[in-house]
């Protein structure tokens, strides 16, 4: 996939290439495939990202740096070019396509000016941020000029990212449906594979000024009449969010979430007199005390929950990304939800949006707060639900919040790291390597 992506990207101008990857054993075939096509390697620390561009920049000085993800096969390299020249005419510090969301999750470019990303790597504290790489520079606006790549249709609701075999699955067909041909382009992938866009789909539409960042404007619609709008401004990674709309404020917050929850690491909403208060995930620790309401709800599971539960559990995606990979029979799942509802340092919870399951929730006591796990409903993923689950969570128990995730499972790392979890480091459990993630 790396060497596909690399040779897609030849035919962008004026760009010397370079594929900064972790020093750790693990990752020496990916230096050996971008040496392989030619390409220059850097390696440094495996969690601080932001490091390795440190020393790809004094390895290859630049004044302006272009950031690729090695999961986003299917980049356009026109759509680099875009980002480029939008970057050089708006004299901006940091460009990207993803501040707002039109293109594809998959076609993600960020153009970042040198001095902005030395500083970021030279000041940055914070785990998203030297992880992430540029959360620094884009979460603070009034410090560094920002510009947006926009598609001239809505497309974000596409999903072209490699997170999943499913995923995987969808680029190679994507890729054997144009033979030999690698200079395929946006609009032939949409013609290809269609929209995913609902008509009448309740959603926020993008409406900001040009050259306003620090500033946006979303209009709230339902189907196409107009429902109100939401206004945020953003200082120092903190957004203060006032809502002006007739529509239900849960939903409207719920929306608000899942449109800036990728593109500004956004973590936490309270709603008060003032309007919507969003804390991105670099806020000082006061910020813990904000908390998100949503339409997600907790309640006890009961018995009655054993069939769904044990479809849950035996589905292909949750088995991968549990400790025990192995098909649990209906038997043992019985006894084991049984024994689990009787015990007292145990408590399991179904997640309901509207009333209709979506998901479960298991704490388990610990002496400085709660082991949480969760499940999304397999007919319920793809709705940034995780993040809803997680800060339901937040809502109904006091004291540190610990959780285990493998180093693969990308989509729920997002979702912890949304809401306000941490890497501790690595820790092994039955054999299976696994992240420590801490919410204090």
């Amino acid at each position: 996939m790396l060497a596909f992506l690399l040779d897609r990207l030849r035919p962008v101008a004026s760009v010397h290439t370079v594929v900064a990857t972790s020093d750790l054993p693990a990752d020496d075939p990916v230096a050996d495939v971008a040496s392989s096509c030619g390409v220059a390697v850097i390696r440094g620390p495996e969690q601080d990202v932001l490091a390795r561009y440190a020393l790809a920049i004094a390895a290859y000085p630049a004044e302006t740096v272009v950031r690729i993800t090695g999961d986003c096969p299917l980049t356009d390299p026109a759509v680099v070019d875009a980002a480029i020249r939008r970057h050089h005419q708006t004299n901006a510090d940091y460009t990207s396509n993803t501040l707002v969301r039109t293109f594809p999750d998959g076609l993600d470019v960020e153009v970042i000016a040198t001095r902005a990303l030395l500083e970021a790597a030279a000041e940055a504290t914070d785990a998203v941020e030297r992880e992430h790489v540029t959360p620094f520079v884009y979460r603070r606006p009034r410090r560094y000029r920002l510009a947006v790549l926009r598609h001239p249709e809505l497309l974000g609701d596409e999903r072209w990212t490699v997170d999943t075999a499913a995923d995987l699955d969808f680029v190679r067909s994507v890729v054997d449906h144009f033979g030999d041909r690698r200079d395929f382009g946006l609009d032939e992938v949409v013609a290809i594979v269609g929209r995913r866009h609902r008509a009448g789909h309740r959603e926020l539409r993008v409406a900001d000024a040009e050259g306003e960042p620090a500033v946006r404007a979303w209009e709230v619609l339902e189907g196409d009449r107009s429902a109100g709008t939401v206004r945020m401004e953003v200082d120092d990674a903190v957004g203060t969010v006032v809502v002006d709309t007739a529509a239900p404020i849960e939903q409207v917050t719920e929306l608000l979430m899942g449109q800036l929850a990728a593109d500004c690491q956004v973590r936490e909403v309270r709603i008060s007199q003032a309007g919507l208060v969003v804390a991105t995930a670099g806020l000082d620790p006061a910020g813990h005390a904000l908390r998100w309401r949503s339409r997600v709800t907790l309640r006890a599971a009961t018995m009655d929950d054993v069939e769904r539960l044990w479809h849950w559990r035996n589905d292909d995606l949750t088995r991968r990304n549990s400790v025990s990979t192995d098909e649990v029979p209906w038997e043992d799942h019985a006894r084991w939800l049984e024994n689990a509802l009787g015990r007292l340092d145990r408590h399991l919870f179904i997640a309901e949006e509207d009333g209709v399951p979506v998901g479960q929730v298991r704490l388990d006591t610990l002496p400085d707060g709660w082991e949480v796990s969760i499940t999304i409903a397999p007919e319920a993923r793809g709705r940034r639900l995780a993040v809803a689950l997680l800060n339901a969570v937040g809502t109904n128990v006091t004291g540190a919040l610990h959780a285990h995730v493998k180093p693969d499972n990308s989509s729920s790392l997002r979702a912890f790291e949304a809401a306000g979890y941490g890497a501790t480091g690595d820790e092994m459990r039955d054999g299976t390597l696994l992240i420590h993630l801490l919410r204090a």
